[in-house]
């Protein structure tokens, strides 16, 4: 019970508010300062659906750090409305029938080590094959650890008009990815960044991704091959691919002539000796690019950073 605050003046000067493990808490108290709150729930700890009445009053942002997606059908429309940043961990339950729809807020969506719930799609009878599974609002999508075959990776994409990042990292079970199929209309998709999918040997079917910026690819010890389509990417501006020692040649239509900064190292020992040579067929593809970054000892990495389940902004690190 909250007393003698009803004018909002608690904490006039809070940013984040961060509630755990307080299934008995009722309400949260009127905050003057409106601070961005995340609200942990787990199977053995779950928040009081009127907490979330509360919040929506006196958050300015509300993030969910969850491990029981099935709790979301506690809430009403208005409360999930609310939602604009969802981090799913150690989830055990499957994909909801209806997706994460009812989140129509949700701008960041990240999920990690769910061995169910991308492993399949559960499409109701009368539903169809295009049927989206998040909400169009979505901006910011990281997948990390997590059984996703490379035919359903597609599916989930569907509709995401908004996406501007796409973080895949440690799916071992994709082995391509292919943005070929199904009307994906993934028009505003500024970043891709891929790090440790051990089987993924190629990448396809990004002739549509009009407003791809940056292309990063790490890690991958079977990647072979880069989108054949790649100068087709018109916005293209970084393209960065490092520790695939399998890839041995670039597309045979070369790089977008957009390019402005390209990082290659670790790759097949055959192609690194050429680019360090700085002559041949593989070197001519990427001649015209303004800035390039060879040697064996830069690395670049474009991934977000989490403390202690805090999201952090993305950020580019050049190690030289």
């Amino acid at each position: 019970m909250w007393s003698g605050i009803e004018d909002g003046s608690l904490l006039p000067c809070l940013t984040r508010l961060y509630i755990a493990k307080c299934p008995k808490l009722q309400e949260a108290p009127p905050l003057y300062a409106r601070p961005k709150v995340e609200v942990v729930i787990t199977s053995d700890s779950k928040p009081s659906s009127c907490l979330f009445d509360s919040l929506m009053a006196s958050a300015s942002y509300l993030i969910l750090l969850v491990n029981c997606c099935s709790f979301l059908s506690s809430l009403n429309t208005d409360q999930l409305s609310h939602v604009e940043e969802l981090n799913v961990k150690s989830c055990t339950d499957p994909m909801p029938a209806c997706g994460f729809i009812g989140l129509s807020s949700l701008k960041v969506l990240r999920i990690s080590n769910c061995s169910a719930l991308l492993s399949s799609v559960c499409v109701e009878a009368g539903e169809e094959l295009d049927t989206c599974f998040f909400p169009q609002s979505l901006s910011e999508l990281e997948i990390v650890d997590c059984n996703i075959q490379s035919s359903l990776l597609p599916r989930y994409l569907q509709g995401l008009t908004n996406l501007s990042v796409l973080v895949i990292n440690s799916c071992d079970s994709m082995d391509l990815l292919s943005l070929a199929y199904g009307p994906h209309h993934l028009t505003s998709l500024e970043a891709i960044i891929i790090k440790d999918c051990i089987f993924l040997s190629s990448l396809d079917g990004f002739e549509n991704l009009i407003a791809l910026r940056k292309l990063v690819v790490a890690d991958c010890k079977n990647f072979c091959f880069l989108p054949a389509d790649l100068n087709a990417l018109i916005s293209l501006k970084t393209l960065a691919i490092y520790g695939c020692p399998k890839m041995k040649f670039l597309p045979q239509n070369g790089v977008p002539a957009s390019l402005q900064l390209i990082l290659l190292s670790l790759l097949h020992p055959e192609l690194d000796r050429q680019l360090q040579r700085r002559e041949g067929t593989e070197w001519d593809k990427i001649a015209h690019v303004p800035e390039k970054k060879l040697e064996v000892c830069s690395a670049c990495y474009l991934f977000p950073s989490y403390s202690d389940g805090v999201r952090c902004s993305y950020r580019l690190t050049y190690c030289m």
